[in-house]
């Protein structure tokens, strides 16, 4: 097996590891005495998923030895039979291996035999029980391992497993079917890893396959550049929080070494809709919960907004800080976490379990237009809510209004907008205006308003106090946002 595979610079991943035994990931670190604890369960599974995964042995200045001593401290405990093989991890450190040896030319004994193993391991427990981002890794994996391992016959079968999961997973409009801008860049890049795989060994290659995947990659850079804001940040809808992937400029510049140029699209079926004034940017949630049938990274969040003015974040999502089982995930994930209309404090989507979404709501669009958007759901019909209805329009002011059309009075209705932690919002009760250095919220309707703390995501385990304003009122509430000037 040659060692020479990546045609251009792949992105080096962020520093994970310091020396001596240190790790850190997800913004908790940990100091291993001795030996390495590959089971280590202080902080979560995900983050010994993180350590499972072997990024830190391709960060940028780590040496060979190190990097190499971690991998035998990996594969020691691997194949005594003491670590659980598992086919997502497993299916990154593919990935990880391929580029450790690329990058130091080493081709050991060793590497070779776990390289293998992983491999083989993922081709016999590919994840359709879980399907969607799991089982597109499993595929990436196989295809990689079948290029730098010559292996036709894996080459032929992944090839059939990638291509069906990448019709199914990425929509007409480029964006990934979980809807997550993170999942995006994630998946982006191990697309681009494996194009550039391809460019180097095109032994076992066929013109339509390379050429059916380039066009896949320019589409979802084409989604991610239209979703972003004009400062370059990613909205943070369902599962997000940023340190995770790889930056959308950093994924550019890959893209572009490849010769792989983003198509300019509409957002459209992936549920999304951004409109755009000379000083104000939002993007609007247009759907329920997709995929129906893997919900696991979906809020409920549904005709939620993210405002930017002045290419700052002004109206946010409270984010992702933990995929750890218990009333934080819960709280991320339920409505009253997003710029959404609650009524009588019920979610808009049954989200439960950490990764469960149980009776969710149908969402339609009313209208569209180029600066106006009508949107109605059903998720309140229980309460004798027939249909509730949210307006957008946007001029020089964001224009938002909520109709509540109830048989009977109900005990609360209530209209969330979460401040990001740079805006410090006050009240002017007498005008029911709230004010910040950004800009100025205008209520029509409203019965009462508070000011209240909330803990904003600014990464995975990693929060800090930010406000939001809880505005209640009957059946219908118009909002004007308008720029401070």
């Amino acid at each position: 097996m040659q060692s020479d595979f990546f045609a251009v610079p792949y992105i080096a991943p962020s520093v994970k590891y310091i020396h001596p035994n240190t790790f850190n990931f997800l913004n908790q670190s940990k100091t291993f005495i001795g030996q390495i604890n590959w089971n280590e369960n202080e902080f979560g599974k995900l983050w010994n998923y993180n350590l499972q995964y072997l990024d830190c042995v391709n960060q940028v200045g780590i040496s060979a030895e190190i990097a190499q001593s971690i991998i035998q401290s990996f594969y020691l405990e691997l194949s005594a039979g003491r670590l659980k093989n598992e086919p997502y991890p497993a299916s990154l450190r593919i990935f990880n291996l391929i580029k450790f040896i690329h990058r130091t030319n080493q081709n050991n004994t060793m590497l070779t035999a776990l390289l293998f193993n992983q491999i083989q391991f993922v081709r016999k427990n590919k994840e359709f029980h879980l399907l969607g981002n799991h089982l597109l890794e499993n595929a990436f994996a196989l295809f990689a391992g079948a290029i730098v391992t010559n292996d036709k016959l894996l080459y032929k079968e992944s090839v059939r497993l990638l291509l069906n999961e990448l019709n199914e997973q990425i929509l007409s409009d480029g964006g990934h079917f979980e809807r997550s801008a993170m999942y995006q860049c994630i998946l982006l890049e191990r697309l681009l890893d494996c194009i550039n795989l391809l460019e180097k060994n095109k032994a076992l290659d066929t013109h339509a396959t390379r050429t059916f995947l380039m066009e896949k990659a320019a589409l979802m850079l084409g989604w991610l550049s239209a979703i972003s804001f004009s400062n370059g940040d990613i909205p943070m809808f369902n599962d997000a929080a940023p340190g995770i992937s790889a930056l959308p400029n950093e994924l550019y510049n890959y893209a572009q070494k490849l010769n792989i140029h983003s198509v300019g699209i509409q957002l459209s079926s992936s549920g999304y809709r951004k409109m755009c004034s000379n000083e104000i940017e939002t993007i609007i949630d247009t759907m329920g919960i997709e995929p129906s049938y893997q919900p696991g990274h979906a809020h409920a969040d549904v005709t939620g907004f993210i405002c930017y003015v002045k290419n700052r974040p002004f109206l946010v999502e409270t984010g992702t800080s933990t995929y750890q089982i218990g009333q934080t995930r819960n709280e991320e994930r339920s409505s009253s976490a997003h710029n959404v209309v609650v009524v009588n404090h019920t979610n808009t989507a049954d989200v439960w379990g950490g990764f469960r979404v149980g009776k969710r709501p149908q969402v339609s669009i009313v209208n569209s237009s180029s600066h106006a958007l009508t949107l109605s759901h059903n998720a309140y019909q229980h309460f004798g809510v027939k249909r509730f209805k949210r307006s957008f329009s946007l001029n020089n002011e964001l224009e938002i209004i909520d109709e509540v059309a109830a048989k009977s009075a109900l005990n609360s209705v209530i209209a969330y907008f979460h401040f990001h932690p740079t805006v410090v919002p006050t009240l002017n009760e007498q005008t029911f205006q709230i004010s910040s250095e950004l800009g100025v919220l205008k209520f029509e309707g409203a019965s009462e308003i508070k000011i209240e703390p909330y803990q904003f995501a600014l990464a995975f385990n990693k929060r800090q106090e930010a406000f939001r304003v809880k505005v209640f009122f009957e059946t219908k509430l118009k909002t004007t946002i308008a720029i401070k000037s």
